[in-house]
């Protein structure tokens, strides 16, 4: 509330002047816009009931748009293992009580999702763009987004729909880059974001100079780029022969329509990937992937083998979350299960990239 104040009602629009107690701005416009509508439908923040209930009804709504835009349209996931989309601890704790903006922007990631699977991409990268605006951590989605783009419309039809992500984030962030664009680059955008190891979930067993190291973060970039492509490459274009005869052999518009399967597949991996090699998985991240954990977990081999060790998987995951403050072997595990998860997916044939007739 106190980030967000400046615009409403100081009428400051320079980023590097808009802060809280809890430290300056660092989400992109679209946070602002949300959070001061929030302000301003509870009493400038005081009503923190009103707020809680809000959240409540945001909460429902992303579990309606991954239940019934993404579950139940793709034949990954077992009917038995839907409940555990519904039942962690932590994703309460985030949404009805911390009330952290992370949930506002998987809504709209899930809800590229769902849209993808509707076949609806021009509404699906609007989407998509609304929740980078809000937190970028949507963005790991995106290179999942992009294959199946050129997959469904073609290299031109991709073209221009990116193009309008980016335009959607200008147009957002108009008002403050007219005053000082590079300041609002710097805070939103910010890729070199040192973390305090305190607040971390996952790297707990580090010191403090090596998981602030700049050595780390170059390593965890180059294995991030590095999964991205491989998976891009053998799995979710291996229907095409791979990135590059997918993009050169693709038209320049099409209107092919990919199996809901492949969609879900594509970009929650993609997400996944992203997760796995962070630089700092904090306990409001936990939303990034908590509701895609049991379609990741059958869409892989731990699932497929043994639904009981898949099970046990996403119960040790949510145990890792949920222990404050983290510890060295708690955050040890977790690295060790978000590392399994992803060696699952990538060990699994993808589905197909088309429905069935």
């Amino acid at each position: 509330m106190q980030e967000v104040e400046g615009p409403l009602v100081h009428n400051v629009w320079d980023y590097e002047r808009l802060e809280g107690q809890t430290g300056p701005l660092v989400y992109p416009a679209g946070f602002v816009y949300i959070f001061a509508l929030l302000r301003a439908l509870t009493d400038e923040g005081k009503n923190i009931f009103r707020a809680q209930l809000i959240f409540s009804g945001l909460h429902g709504l992303l579990l309606l748009i991954v239940l019934m835009g993404v579950y139940l349209k793709t034949s990954t996931t077992p009917d038995f293992a839907l409940p555990l989309v519904v039942l962690s601890r932590r994703a309460h704790s985030i949404f009805e009580l911390r009330l952290f903006n992370d949930g506002v922007a998987m809504i709209f990631a899930y809800a590229t999702i769902a849209l993808g699977i509707m076949d609806r991409w021009t509404i699906a990268c609007v989407c998509f763009s609304l929740g980078v605006s809000v937190k970028m951590n949507v963005i790991l989605m995106a290179p999942g987004l992009a294959v199946l783009l050129v997959q469904s419309r073609g290299i031109l039809g991709a073209a221009w729909r990116i193009v309008l992500c980016g335009l959607i984030q200008l147009g957002l962030a108009w008002p403050f880059l007219q005053v000082n664009a590079i300041g609002y680059l710097r805070r939103s955008f910010d890729l070199g974001r040192v973390f305090l190891l305190k607040w971390t979930v996952n790297y707990k067993f580090l010191d403090e100079p090596n998981f602030q190291s700049p050595r780390l973060a170059i390593a965890l970039l180059i294995m991030t780029l590095s999964a991205w492509l491989a998976f891009g490459h053998f799995r979710w274009a291996k229907s095409s022969g791979g990135l590059f005869k997918m993009v050169l052999g693709s038209r320049m518009f099409d209107n092919r329509r990919l199996s809901a399967d492949h969609i879900a597949t594509c970009m929650l991996e993609s997400n996944l990937i992203g997760i796995v090699f962070a630089r700092s998985m904090h306990y409001q991240f936990y939303v990034w992937y908590v509701h895609a954990l049991p379609f990741l977990v059958w869409r892989g081999t731990l699932g497929r083998r043994s639904s009981l060790v898949g099970v046990a998987a996403i119960v040790a995951i949510e145990l890792c979350f949920n222990i404050f403050p983290a510890t060295p072997i708690s955050s040890l595990v977790l690295q060790v299960m978000n590392v399994t998860l992803l060696v699952s997916c990538w060990s699994s044939p993808p589905p197909s990239i088309k429905d069935k007739d």
